[in-house]
C-alpha cells in the first residue's frame, strides 16, 4: 500500500483529488493519468457551483465534458457525466491493478 504525506507546494491543499493525482504521477508516472484527475476536477466544479451560481466555473467543466450550458437536458447531461466518470473509475483500477 502507498501511504504518505505530500511534499511541497501541494502539502497545504488536503483535497483527496490532489493526493490521488500526486499518488498516480509518483508511483506510476508510465500511466497517463492526467484524464483521470481532470474528470475528478470537473465535476468538484460543476457540484461545488451549482449552488453558488459561479457559472463560469460550471461552463469550463461542462465544456471539458464537450456539452453546454445552460444545461437543456439534464438526463443526457448526467448520463455523459456518469459514464464519463464510470469510465474513469475504471481506467483508475486498472492502474493499481497494474501495480
Amino acid at each position: 500500500m502507498i501511504i504518505g504525506k505530500i511534499k511541497g507546494k501541494d502539502s497545504q491543499d488536503p483535497r483527496s483529488i490532489s493526493y490521488l493525482e500526486k499518488l498516480l504521477k509518483d508511483n506510476f508516472p508510465d500511466k497517463d493519468s492526467e484524464s483521470i484527475i481532470n474528470c475528478f476536477r470537473r465535476i468538484l466544479a460543476i457540484r461545488a457551483n451549482l449552488f453558488h451560481k459561479e457559472t463560469k466555473y460550471i461552463i469550463e467543466a461542462l465544456n471539458g465534458f464537450e456539452l453546454d450550458y445552460p444545461i437543456k437536458d439534464y438526463q443526457f447531461t448526467f448520463n455523459i457525466i456518469i459514464n464519463t466518470f464510470a469510465d474513469q473509475i475504471s481506467k483508475l483500477h486498472n492502474i493499481f491493478s497494474s501495480k
